[in-house]
């Protein structure tokens, strides 16, 4: 099963819960065989990807409105 996440952001500091808990459901559902993936659309406010055991798409999206961030994917 391929799953793909849009987000906001990732950013484990100043991100409150969401962050934390998609994080979790990410790593679930790649242990259970799941081919998982992150979309970012806010990118600049993203902490340091580079250890996370999981793909990250960071993508700037000019928009702020999140249903049209929806339609884009």
């Amino acid at each position: 099963m391929r799953v793909t996440f849009i987000t906001t952001k990732i950013n484990f500091e100043r991100a409150g819960g969401s962050v934390p808990d998609l994080d979790l459901k990410v790593r679930d559902m790649q242990k259970l065989g799941a081919d998982v993936r992150v979309v970012t659309v806010f990118s600049e406010k993203n902490q340091d990807l580079s250890q996370l055991p999981y793909p990250v798409s960071e993508e700037l999206s000019p928009n702020k409105a999140l249903p049209a961030l929806q339609r884009m994917f």
